[in-house]
C-alpha cells in the first residue's frame, strides 16, 4: 500500500515542480538553451557568461543537467571555449562605462562639445544601477574611469610613467564608488535625478581635498563657455554646474533608457526602486519580484510605475534648469562691475629643457665647470631677453590703442636667478669668501637692474616669478640656504635698490612636484615616493603662508589691490577664496584703505609655467577650470602662462583676452594681451560660505549609503538567499555565478515548497 501511495506522489511532485518553474517565469525553463525575456541575447536574459545552453545559475537556467557532484555540468565550456566566454562577459561588464568615459571625453579639449557632458554618463549610470552585483558596478566603472583618466591626463606621463600610471587608478576609484553607491541609492526611494548628482558632488568635493587635492577634469569645467549655465558657481562653487549635468543624467537614465533597456510588465521591480529610479536586482527581494502573484500586484502595473518615476525626475530636472538658466540670467543683468586697472599679460615659450639646463648639469672637471656656467648665462639671458622684448610689444600695442597699463605680469619662475631682497642684499664681503655664492648674487643683481629698466621705460611696475630664497652662516661659519620658494615679486620704476613693492611665495604646493610627503616621518617611504616625481635630486620647496599681504598699485588715483595664485593654485578654489574673503571684522589693514570692492582684494592674477606640459591639453585644461574661480568669487583673474594660455577672465567667466594667433593656435606659442579688468563690488556667497553645498551633497551620500547597509542588513530580511537571482541589464554576472545565486539549479523556495508531501 505505502508502495502504492508513493508511486501515485511521484507525478503530483513532477506537475508541482514544472508549475513552479512556470511561475518563475519563462526564462527558468526552455530545454537549456537559456532563452529570456528577450530571446537568445536579451538584455535582461540570454546567454550566459558560459556561452548558449549555460547561464551560470542566472536567468535561463536549464531545467535539464546534472547536480554538483553527480557527475560536474556537461554544459559549462572549457579551453577555449570558456575564455571566449570569459571575455564576452568582460565585454558587457565594461562596455557602458567606457562607452560613458569615451563621451564625456568629447566634451572636454580638444572637441569641447559641451551639451555631451548632460548625456555622456547615462550609460555609466544605467551599468551601474542594473549591475548584477556591488561588485560589477564597482569594476565596470573603474575600467571607464580607468580609459576617462588615461585619456585626459596623458601630459602627466612624460613627467612621469610612475606617477601617471599610479594615478589612474586612483582617479578611476572615484566613478567606480560612484557606481557602487548608485546601485545601492537604486534600491531607496530616491529619485535617480537626485542621487546621481549629490553622490558625484561629494566625490567630486573628496577628490579635490584627498592627498591635498587634485580637482581637475570635473564634469561642470565642461560648461565654461555657458556663461549662463554656470553663474551658480558664485553660490555653489564649480560643483553646481556638474550637478545640472547629473541631474540631467539620472532623467535621462529612467526616461529613455530604462524604458530600452529594462523588460516591460516587471512591475514589481518598479515598486521596489520606489518607482522613483531604475528597477534594480535586489538579490534579497529576488524570490518576490519574480512573481505577479507574491507581489500582489498585475503585470501591467509595470508601465504605471514608469511614469511615476519618469515624472518624479522630471519635476527634479525641471526645477533644476529653471533655477540655474533664471538664476544665471539674473547675475548677468546685474550692474555690479566698474572699469579697473590696465593690465599687460606676458607670454613666453621658454622649453622646460632650457629651464632643467640651468638647474641640473652634470660637473667632472674644471672645463665642465666653466662651460656650465657659460651655458646657464646664455640660457638665462635668452629667458629675460624674451619678456623684455614681448614686453616691448605689449606697450607698443597699448599704446595704439590709446591705453597705459597699470601693471605689467611675467610667468611663473620665468626670471633667472635669486631676486628676492634678503639674497640680493645679502653682505657681499661675506658672500666673498664663497665665490660661487657671491657671483650668482652679482648675477642676479644684473637681473633686477634689468627688470627695473624695464618697468621705468614702461612707466609700469612688473609682477614677476622667481625663486626666492634665504641665506644664513651656520655655527661654523658655512653658508646655507634655509628657504627655497615659489614666490612672485613686484617691482616699479622708483622701487629701491634690490628690493620690491611686494611679495607673494606659493602657499599650495603640488604633491610629488614640489614636495615628497613623509621626509621626516618615514624615510623610506619618501625615498619610495620620490620615484614619482619628476626628478632625480631631491627638490623640496618651503611654503609660503595662508595669509600673505596683497600686492597694492595705484589707477585713476586711487589704490587696486590684487593677490596672486601661482601655478597650480588657480585649481584649488579653498585657495583662491582665502586670497578674496574679507578679513575678519575690525582688522585695520592701511593698504587697504579707499578700497574698491567690499573684497580683501580687486582682482587675481595667476601666473604658471606650464611649459612641462607644452603642447598638450593641459593648458586647455588650466584654463577652462580657472574661468570658474573668477565666477566663484567675483573677481577678474589675468593669467600670465609661459607656452600658454594667457588670458583676462572678468568676474562673469567672460574670457575677454587671449593670447592666440590668427590661425587660432594658443599652445606653445609667444604674444601678450592688453586689456581692463572689470571690478565686481558684490560679494559672492561662495567667498562667505564656502563649500556648504558639497557638505550638503556629502551628508545626502552618508545617509543613502547608511539607509542602504540597514536595509540590506536590517531585521525583517530573510537570511535564505533566493535560488535564482533576479536578471539584471547585464543578464548575469560577468565573471560566472552571480553573487547570492544558488550553488545548484532549482533549489530555491518554490522548489522546495513544492516537493513538499501532499495533505493527504
Amino acid at each position: 500500500m505505502a508502495e502504492r501511495r508513493k508511486h501515485d506522489r511521484a507525478p503530483v511532485r513532477g506537475k508541482a515542480r514544472l508549475l513552479a518553474r512556470a511561475a518563475d517565469g519563462p526564462h527558468a525553463s526552455g530545454g537549456g538553451r537559456g532563452r529570456g525575456p528577450d530571446g537568445p541575447r536579451g538584455i535582461a536574459g540570454g546567454r550566459g557568461p558560459y556561452g548558449p545552453g549555460h547561464t551560470g545559475h542566472t536567468g535561463g537556467q536549464a531545467a535539464s543537467g546534472t547536480r554538483r557532484g553527480e557527475g560536474g555540468d556537461p554544459n559549462r565550456p572549457t579551453g577555449r571555449r570558456a575564455w571566449g566566454a570569459f571575455l564576452h562577459g568582460l565585454a558587457r561588464l565594461v562596455g557602458l562605462p567606457v562607452l560613458s568615459a569615451l563621451l564625456l571625453t568629447l566634451a572636454f579639449p580638444p572637441a569641447e562639445i559641451s551639451w555631451l557632458a548632460y548625456v555622456a554618463l547615462v550609460p555609466l549610470l544605467v551599468a551601474a544601477v542594473g549591475a548584477r552585483s556591488g561588485r560589477d558596478a564597482f569594476v565596470g566603472a573603474l575600467a571607464g574611469g580607468i580609459v576617462f583618466f588615461g585619456i585626459n591626463l596623458y601630459w602627466v606621463q612624460p613627467i612621469t610613467t610612475a606617477g601617471y600610471l599610479a594615478l589612474l587608478p586612483y582617479m578611476a576609484a572615484y566613478w567606480a564608488v560612484w557606481a557602487a553607491v548608485m546601485r545601492s541609492a537604486g534600491r531607496l526611494h530616491v529619485p535617480l535625478a537626485v542621487a546621481a548628482p549629490a553622490v558625484w558632488v561629494a566625490l567630486e568635493w573628496v577628490r579635490g581635498w584627498m592627498l591635498s587635492g587634485l580637482p581637475w577634469l570635473y564634469v561642470g569645467h565642461t560648461q565654461y563657455e555657458n556663461l549662463v549655465l554656470i553663474q551658480t558657481a558664485d553660490a555653489l562653487g564649480a560643483y553646481g554646474p556638474s550637478a545640472l549635468c547629473l541631474v540631467t543624467t539620472g532623467f535621462l537614465a529612467v526616461a529613455l533608457v530604462r524604458p530600452i533597456l529594462v523588460p516591460q510588465g516587471n512591475g514589481a521591480a518598479d515598486a521596489e526602486s520606489g518607482g522613483a529610479s531604475l528597477p534594480q536586482n535586489d538579490n534579497k527581494d529576488a524570490g518576490r519580484a519574480e512573481s505577479p502573484a507574491r507581489t500582489g500586484r498585475a503585470e501591467s502595473d509595470g508601465p504605471s510605475r514608469l511614469a511615476q518615476a519618469v515624472l518624479v525626475n522630471l519635476v527634479v530636472l525641471v526645477v533644476a534648469w529653471v533655477g540655474t538658466v533664471g538664476y544665471g540670467l539674473w547675475r548677468l543683468g546685474q550692474d555690479a562691475q566698474t572699469p579697473g586697472p590696465v593690465v599687460a599679460s606676458v607670454q613666453t615659450c621658454v622649453p622646460q629643457e632650457l629651464k632643467n639646463l640651468i638647474k641640473m648639469q652634470q660637473v667632472q672637471t674644471e672645463e665642465d665647470f666653466r662651460r656650465m656656467l657659460q651655458e646657464i648665462a646664455d640660457a638665462e639671458k635668452t629667458m629675460l631677453d624674451e619678456q623684455v622684448g614681448l614686453t616691448e610689444t605689449a606697450m607698443a600695442e597699448a599704446r595704439a590703442r590709446g591705453l597705459q597699463p597699470d601693471l605689467i605680469v611675467w610667468p611663473e619662475t620665468m626670471v633667472p636667478g635669486i631676486v628676492n631682497a634678503a639674497f640680493l642684499t645679502y653682505d657681499p664681503d661675506v658672500l666673498a669668501a664663497y665665490p660661487s655664492l657671491a657671483r650668482r648674487q652679482e648675477q642676479s643683481r644684473g637681473y633686477w637692474r634689468r627688470i627695473q629698466a624695464t618697468a621705468r621705460e614702461a612707466g609700469a611696475p612688473i609682477l614677476f616669478g622667481c625663486h626666492s630664497n634665504d641665506l644664513r652662516q651656520d655655527a661654523v661659519g658655512r653658508m646655507e640656504f634655509i628657504a627655497n620658494r615659489n614666490a612672485a615679486l613686484l617691482v616699479g620704476p622708483d622701487t629701491p635698490l634690490y628690493t620690491s613693492e611686494g611679495a607673494y611665495a606659493k602657499a599650495h604646493l603640488v604633491p610629488f612636484g614640489e614636495y615628497v610627503p613623509f621626509k621626516e616621518s618615514w624615510p623610506w617611504l619618501y625615498n619610495l615616493l620620490r620615484s614619482f616625481t619628476p626628478y632625480d635630486y631631491d627638490y623640496s620647496l618651503t611654503p609660503g603662508g595662508h595669509e600673505q599681504e596683497p600686492f597694492v598699485i595705484g589707477f585713476d588715483g586711487r589704490p587696486a589691490r590684487f593677490q596672486v595664485a601661482i601655478c597650480y593654485e588657480d585649481a584649488m578654489a579653498y585657495r583662491i577664496r582665502e586670497m578674496v574673503r574679507p578679513e575678519e571684522e575690525g582688522a585695520v589693514i592701511p593698504a587697504r584703505t579707499g578700497r574698491v570692492t567690499r573684497k580683501a582684494v580687486d582682482f587675481l592674477v595667476n601666473i604658471s609655467n606650464d611649459g612641462w606640459f607644452s603642447g598638450s591639453y593641459e593648458l586647455d585644461q588650466h584654463l577652462n577650470l580657472c574661468v570658474f574661480r573668477a565666477v566663484e568669487n567675483r573677481v577678474a583673474i589675468v593669467r600670465s602662462v609661459n607656452t600658454g594660455i594667457s588670458a583676462i577672465i572678468q568676474p562673469t567667466g567672460r574670457i575677454t583676452q587671449q593670447v592666440v594667433e590668427q590661425d587660432g593656435r594658443r599652445r606653445s606659442i609667444t604674444g601678450a594681451i592688453v586689456g581692463q579688468v572689470d571690478l565686481d563690488r558684490r560679494l559672492a556667497p561662495y567667498t562667505t560660505a564656502g563649500d556648504a553645498f558639497a557638505y550638503a551633497c556629502l551628508l545626502a551620500t552618508a545617509v543613502m549609503f547608511a539607509a542602504a547597509v540597514a536595509r540590506r542588513g536590517g531585521p525583517g530580511r530573510k537570511a535564505q538567499r533566493p535560488a535564482r537571482p533576479p536578471v539584471g541589464l547585464y543578464g548575469q554576472g560577468a565573471f560566472g555565478r552571480a553573487e547570492g545565486s544558488s550553488e545548484r539549479p532549482g533549489a530555491g523556495r518554490n522548489a522546495e515548497s513544492s516537493e513538499k508531501e501532499p495533505t493527504p
